[in-house]
């Protein structure tokens, strides 16, 4: 997509989220958009079934085509990034990042969308900035809406998802590492051989940040300012993995602050003791 922005959350108790924000206040705004934008459509009986072979490894995936706008698979993608919160299968700032994904890729096809969106975001407890980039390549709407196909595999309950929970280190002294921002890349089967879906996320207060990932599958991760990306292979239940990053404020300052004290003392030590 076109567009990166950046989210100003407010920290907010899960549990809170969960009990209070989304049933008084999220989901009458949520209902609200399901009435404007995604009816429910007559069912179609198209069915495609896909064999994706990596690895040594066939995977059968099955694509409904339900006839619905762009705009109803978008309110289709809220409703699930609301239910794997509610499943704690994703984390908070996972949710929220999927929201903003979201809105970034309709602000321009559909501006009262995206304030729809917004709305929704501001109810848990975010702002969003969001950076124009350069506009080379104008994606159309079947190419955006064929990503959307791609996110409904990641986020599809029904033909199984699971949790990948990323616990993100620093390097030498090996602290949890909060509030860094995590690039995440999805390959995803479609009619067509496969695409790429990306999605962003951060860590939270422990250094960890839970995402979805449909089972069987292959994702890379990446932290901002790294190099590299790490290559995860998910299977049927939830997995785990640590990533480690080369932190200044968590590895470097420390050592420098440790080896300055020493050479204090030494200088203190040598004009006691000449």
């Amino acid at each position: 997509m076109p567009n990166t922005f950046k989210l100003m959350c407010t920290s907010l108790p899960s549990d809170e989220v969960l009990d209070n924000i989304i049933p008084r206040r999220f989901n009458p705004r949520l209902i609200e958009l399901v009435n404007k934008y995604a009816p429910t459509p007559p069912k179609s009986d198209r069915t495609t079934r896909v064999w994706y072979n990596e690895e040594d490894t066939s995977v059968l995936f099955e694509y409904r085509d339900e006839g619905i706008s762009l705009e109803a698979r978008i309110v289709n993608a809220i409703y699930s990034y609301r239910d794997l919160f509610l499943k704690r299968t994703i984390d908070l700032n996972f949710f929220r990042h999927g929201l903003a994904n979201l809105a970034t890729s309709i602000m321009h096809k559909n501006p009262d969308l995206y304030s729809g969106i917004i709305n929704l975001l501001r109810i848990l407890g975010c702002d969003i900035v969001v950076f124009e980039t350069p506009l080379l390549y104008e994606h159309s709407s079947q190419e955006i809406e064929r990503s959307f196909k791609g996110l409904e595999r990641i986020l599809d309950i029904r033909h199984g998802v699971t949790s990948v929970v990323l616990k993100v280190r620093s390097k030498i002294l090996n602290k949890p590492l909060p509030g860094k921002r995590i690039h995440i890349r999805y390959i995803v089967p479609t009619e067509k051989g496969k695409e790429e879906y990306s999605a962003t996320t951060e860590t939270d207060e422990k250094g960890e940040a839970k995402i979805s990932a449909s089972k069987y599958s292959i994702l890379y991760v990446k932290l901002e300012g790294a190099k590299e990306e790490k290559k995860i292979i998910v299977g049927d239940r939830e997995a785990v993995e640590t990533l480690q990053f080369l932190d200044f404020k968590a590895d470097i300052l420390p050592i420098l602050t440790i080896t300055g004290l020493a050479g204090v003392l030494i200088t203190i030590l040598l004009l006691l003791f000449p």
